[in-house]
């Protein structure tokens, strides 16, 4: 190889560990080991400079080296509370004192050692959850005395971001110094849903009683919050929504009322959007006063909706817990009428006498067959005889018309009853009109014998 290789430049008066290795590979070979001044000509190391080292008595020796003073820099914080807690569960985190080189003080005197100033706090930084409970807290620090760690421990009540901050004075020192990554973010989640602290809202309004007409739906939203009212940012939750029919002085609905055969009952659909928030649907199609029950099953006793013969079926609907606010009361009332579901009946639709009043009624009802028995601000029938006729209309308050109305021709007399433009059932009605009883305004004589007469002779007339 070149000499040029394995030069090193030296400083004079310091001693140097020189270990020289070689290896013969072919031919003949030699190695030498060179000194000399910078620019001047190298030559042989003299047998003076050259030093070895020989084990004296006694060597080696056993020797006891000890930790040194606990150092906050050397200082970590270990396990899952330094970065992760869970409301309402006891999150923990070991504090392992250590000297300046990383050494662990095992060998330091435990009275020594739980005498050492940590100071560990933990406050809230976001409240991501907009929960409720402390925002500032020191958690438990106690001397492991197996470890030679100190175990700290605390428990979060609001979801969101926190600032643990964890100092340590030196012995002798003036000033607390955050240990090693301190301070640290910590981040709190939601405990489980809590049924009775979660809220339906629509458009984020809460709800309290609403109204709505059959055949329309509501749809509103169910938020699931913990027990702090934490919002609980995942979904998975068993949530059941119905609609129960009562009226207005009905009593509080029991257990053995939830039949799914009985008409009151009318179920909603929801969808779980996996984070927290579920939107629900409810469509009645029935008019009445209703209880929306919303209710949250747990998942030992949350049983599949099973669909046999396109009906619903479920073991106990009563089951679970009320949310908040549930049951809330929903007001439902008819729709508009559908011409092809009104009926017209009476006896001034079979026949009638000119001049003799007659009626007869009609019942509106909508798409569901609910009677629309509302107080229309406008009556919404028009009622046309093909010939000049007067008539009044009667609400009957139960979703019934009376049509009152008097023929003045005999004949045939058609009625039309148009509902939106559209004809009822049945209609148009041909009603056969008689001839009516005399009437001194409608009948009159005529002849000669109204006019002149001769003494002795017959004179007539005809009436």
């Amino acid at each position: 190889r070149s000499a040029s290789l394995g030069k090193y430049y030296m400083v004079k008066n310091f001693l140097y560990e020189i270990t020289l290795e070689y290896i013969e590979l072919t031919g003949t070979a030699f190695v030498s080991l060179l000194w000399g001044e910078s620019g001047n000509r190298m030559g042989v190391v003299p047998s003076l400079n050259l030093f070895s080292l020989y084990e004296i008595n006694r060597s080696p020796a056993t020797l006891s080296i000890r930790s040194g003073q606990t150092n906050s820099r050397s200082i970590r914080c270990h396990g899952d509370g330094c970065a992760l807690a869970f409301v309402d569960s006891l999150s923990e985190f070991n504090i392992c004192p250590r000297d300046y080189f990383g050494n662990s003080r095992y060998d330091t005197d435990l009275s020594v050692l739980s005498q050492e100033n940590f100071k560990v706090h933990l406050s809230l930084y976001s409240n991501i959850g907009k929960g409720i409970g402390r925002i500032l807290q020191y958690p438990s620090l106690k001397l492991n005395y197996s470890s030679f760690c100190w175990q700290a421990s605390y428990t979060v009540e609001i979801a969101g971001l926190y600032v643990l901050s964890i100092v340590y004075r030196e012995e002798g020192g003036r000033n607390d110094e955050h240990i090693l990554g301190s301070p640290y973010i910590v981040t709190g989640f939601a405990a489980q849903t809590f049924p009775s602290n979660s809220i339906v809202s629509i458009r984020g309004v809460a709800i309290s009683k609403s109204k709505l007409r059959t055949g329309t739906c509501m749809n509103f939203t169910i938020t699931s919050r913990d027990r702090h009212h934490n919002f609980v940012g995942q979904g998975g939750d068993h949530y059941h929504v119905h609609l129960y029919r009562v009226s207005p002085l009905a009593r509080t609905p029991r257990k053995n009322d939830f039949d799914v055969h009985l008409e009151v009952i009318r179920f909603g659909s929801i969808l779980d959007h996996g984070n927290g928030n579920y939107s629900t649907k409810v469509c009645p199609i029935s008019k009445g006063l209703f209880e929306v029950h919303m209710v949250m099953i747990e998942d030992s006793k949350y049983q599949k909706i099973e669909f046999v013969h396109q009906d619903f079926i479920e073991q106990d609907l009563s089951s679970g817990t009320h949310i908040r606010g549930s049951p809330f009361k929903l007001l439902v009332e008819h729709s508009f009428p559908v011409p092809s579901l009104c009926l017209a009946y009476g006896p001034g639709l079979i026949g009638t006498i000119v001049g003799v009043p007659t009626w007869f009624l009609i019942t509106l009802r909508d798409a569901w067959n609910n009677l629309c028995d509302s107080e229309w601000s406008i009556f919404p029938v028009s009622i046309l005889f093909l010939e000049n006729t007067s008539y009044s209309v009667v609400n009957m308050h139960n979703g019934t018309y009376k049509i009152v109305f008097t023929p003045l021709s005999s004949g045939s007399l058609f009625i039309d009853v148009v509902i939106r433009n559209s004809s009822i059932l049945g209609a148009p009605f041909r009603v056969p009109v008689l001839d009516g009883h005399s009437s001194h305004a409608y009948a009159y004589a005529y002849g000669k014998g109204l006019f002149f007469g001769t003494a002795g002779d017959l004179s007539s007339f005809e009436v």
